[in-house]
């Protein structure tokens, strides 16, 4: 059985402190009835099967950034199929850098180097 393909859209989101952006990898299924073999057609629904759509967010530690779990979230994405067998079907996975990781940090320099002057 084949797999369908991950599209990527890169998105900037507004952070927790004020002012502060996070970057996130949103990888969002592209599904075919040839990919999952389930009859799955994305508008219609057409297998009569009643689906829990869900995301999957991924965080990391420090030293990490988002991609890290582009590997594993292909891993998962290769059951596509046999979720969507079981009713569930992921609508996308959401790998985030948080605010002081990664591309997120780049964006927030200004912040960060107030968050490293005390009292400022």
């Amino acid at each position: 059985m084949g797999v369908g393909q991950l599209r990527q859209k890169k998105v900037v989101l507004n952070g927790g402190i004020p002012g502060s952006k996070v970057v996130a990898n949103l990888y969002i299924p592209e599904r075919t009835t040839a990919t999952t073999g389930v009859g799955y057609d994305s508008e219609q629904k057409d297998d009569g099967i009643l689906r829990k759509k869900i995301n999957l967010l991924f965080g990391h530690a420090n030293g990490f950034h988002k991609e890290h779990w582009l590997p594993v979230i292909k891993r998962i994405f290769g059951y596509d199929a046999d979720f969507l067998k079981k009713g569930i079907e992921i609508n996308q996975f959401i790998a985030i850098d948080f605010f002081h990781h990664g591309d997120s940090a780049g964006l927030n320099k200004d912040i960060l180097v107030k968050c490293d002057k005390p009292g400022k």
